[in-house]
């Protein structure tokens, strides 16, 4: 326990000895209650997610200062008021709760007034202090609209409504306690305690050994481990940051070692751990909140995840072997790597949880909740199959305190998010948004895409990935939809740029932390890595139109859209990061990338001639090898 104490100090505070072990303490203990109600005695799904948003406020009000600079100093006066606060909101609930049930939202009364603002300015105080100014400002921007939206004229405005309606209403399980807070409170806490089980058990390790055996005698054999390796942890961490920290410590060096530059080894990590969002089955906790907010099965989500990222995987790990040779570099010794079949003989049995997940949520199709917490006791009892993984009463523990800790980083914007949708039901704006949005585009639905793609990565710039997705699919979700897009599509997209504003420049969270770690300025890694990353800027569009790659139409038709596509992120690698062939090639293989990625008969078949032009000189060069190789197999042949 000391040393966790300690760590709970050095990440965020220093905080006395005594009080780590209490904030330690309370944070495991917070988890087993999450476990006790979810999976043997429910109560009231209200007082459940002021339970977990109180939680969550008093880790953030201990573990984080209210300014950066204020680390050396422990919890004030003033991070023990807010708790406190956010404590009596709990009680108020439960004390209340059947009486207030009715009043609230429609005919408030002091104490509901008074205790909906304390929650409002609370969480706006862990906001800012998680993830900045932007979340609380848009809530604050939103409270604004409800209160005094009656002086904007036409679409924009509404008839207004007094603040202790307002105010109330957003206390209600239509705004702070609503979808949002109810994925953070449930299923995305259970799959964080899965990832932090896994860690605590020592897969992380193994992941980093398997991807080393896999991919690090390959050309530029580090770099594509960070690919495989952010691939594998993206099953179990819900963050990009998260990933490149993780994984990055270990292979930005080693990417530095063999000759990369510090931008482009930070850039790697940076697009490898972003598309770990993006790779089923957790895919960053998001899939989980786009069933609950669609309706769409859990795994349609995640199967229609499946190739897409993929193809991502596949287009960064081309784009690396082609800038390895660019380099001429080669990959690690084969004597300084791990072989695959001992990591596997070791601690292969690590694995085991992540094939019961698969299992009880693809074979057995029981809820995500419940196929987590199976996947949670794998964990446990796969760490025992050998002593040196065994999962004692302290890692026990640690893997407990880590989930609320990483909780936190969800619950609070789950519940600024919460603010935002319920700002657009009660004054309806959200269903003039698709009106107000098609006016600008008409019925061009290119238009529809591009204004769509710029809201979702302008809102996930600074924010978690759960809560950008959120308010963009509650503010363009149904446009896309309005102007013909499937349902499942529409939020695959805005999705898919909800991640991705996480590598995007100027603000780009996760450059920033990758290239810290590598030593380079965090705007060359951001743009970088969008080079890398430029497949992923394309997909969206591609599946909207034609759904083949989302694992939707006949298996015939889903295997031809793939096999034409990885044809075209090859092209489009070649013509990205190549520069050791001629400009006119360049862009006659940029041209092929567009049409083999694109679903057609007609524009495979042509895609497929281009490229052939674009290789040309390459297919000559291997021809004549392979007859250079011919001619000295008949000579040694004759002299024999």
């Amino acid at each position: 326990m000391q040393d966790r104490a300690e760590g709970v100090g050095s990440q965020h505070r220093n905080l006395p000895d005594i009080l780590a072990k209490i904030i330690f303490a309370f944070g495991a203990l917070s988890t087993a209650f999450h476990l006790y109600v979810l999976m043997v005695q429910p109560i009231q799904p209200w007082i459940l997610r002021s339970f977990h948003l109180t939680s969550s406020g008093i880790l953030v009000f201990a573990l984080i200062p209210w300014r950066a600079d204020r680390k050396n100093e422990g919890p004030n006066l003033l991070d023990y008021s807010l708790a406190f606060l956010l404590v009596t909101t709990t009680i108020f609930l439960i004390v209340d709760f059947d009486e207030m049930l009715y009043r609230v939202g429609v005919d408030p009364n002091i104490y509901d007034v008074v205790f909906a603002t304390i929650t409002f300015l609370v969480i706006l105080e862990m906001g800012r202090r998680l993830q900045g100014y932007v979340l609380p400002i848009l809530a604050l921007v939103c409270l604004a609209y409800a209160l005094w939206g009656d002086y904007l004229p036409g679409l924009w405005g509404h008839r207004g409504y007094p603040f202790p309606r307002t105010i109330t209403y957003l206390f209600s399980l239509e705004g702070i306690f609503g979808p949002p807070l109810a994925a953070s409170s449930t299923f995305i806490i259970l799959f964080i305690l899965f990832g932090s089980a896994l860690q605590s058990s020592g897969a992380g390790r193994l992941f980093i050994d398997t991807s080393l055996a896999i991919a690090g005698g390959a050309r530029g054999g580090p770099a594509k481990v960070a690919v495989f390796a952010s691939s594998l942890f993206g099953t179990m961490s819900g963050s990009s940051v998260t990933n490149v920290v993780t994984t990055g410590t270990f292979t930005i060096p080693l990417m530095k070692s063999i000759g990369y530059r510090p931008a482009f080894a930070g850039a790697v990590e940076t697009v490898a751990s972003t598309g770990g969002q993006l790779m089923p089955p957790v895919m960053g906790v998001t899939a989980f909140v786009m069933a609950e907010v669609t309706g769409i099965p859990y795994l349609k989500i995640a199967a229609a995840g499946l190739i897409p990222a993929i193809l991502f995987y596949v287009a960064v790990y081309f784009m690396i072997g082609v800038e390895a040779k660019n380099l001429g570099l080669s990959g690690l010794p084969r004597s300084e790597l791990p072989r695959l079949w001992d990591v596997l003989r070791q601690n292969g049995h690590l694995l085991l949880p992540i094939f019961v997940l698969i299992y009880f949520l693809v074979y057995v199709r029981v809820s995500p909740m419940k196929s987590a917490f199976y996947a949670i006791g794998a964990a446990v009892v796969a760490s025992w199959l050998r002593q040196e993984t065994r999962m004692g009463a302290k890692r026990v523990a640690e893997a407990l305190y880590r989930t609320m800790e990483g909780a936190i980083h969800v619950a609070t914007p789950s519940a600024l998010a919460g603010v935002v949708v319920g700002v657009l039901s009660l004054t309806g704006l959200g269903l003039k948004v698709t009106d107000l949005l098609l006016s600008y585009v008409g019925d061009s639905k290119m238009l529809g895409l591009l204004a769509v793609m710029l809201v979702s990565i302008v809102l996930g710039m600074g924010v978690p990935t759960v809560a950008a997705y959120l308010v963009a699919a509650a503010a363009a979700g149904p446009a896309l939809v309005k102007l013909g897009f499937p349902l499942l599509s529409a939020h695959m997209f805005i999705f898919y740029y909800a991640v991705l504003a996480t590598m995007t420049p100027p603000v780009a969270a996760s450059a920033f932390a990758a290239g810290a770690l590598a030593g380079a300025h965090p705007m060359q890694v951001g743009f970088m890595a969008v080079r890398l990353g430029i497949a992923a800027y394309i997909v969206p569009f591609l599946f909207v139109y034609g759904d083949s790659l989302l694992m939707q139409g006949s298996w015939g038709g889903i295997g031809l859209a793939v096999g034409t596509a990885l044809f075209g992120v090859y092209a489009l690698a070649r013509c990205v990061i190549d520069q050791g062939i001629a400009l006119w090639r360049r862009g006659v293989l940029g041209v092929a990338a567009l049409l083999l990625i694109l679903t057609g008969g007609l524009t495979d078949i042509i895609g497929l001639v281009v490229l052939a032009l674009g290789l040309g000189g390459d297919l000559l060069a291997w021809f004549r090898k392979i007859r250079s190789g011919k001619q000295k197999e008949d000579a040694l042949e004759e002299s024999t």
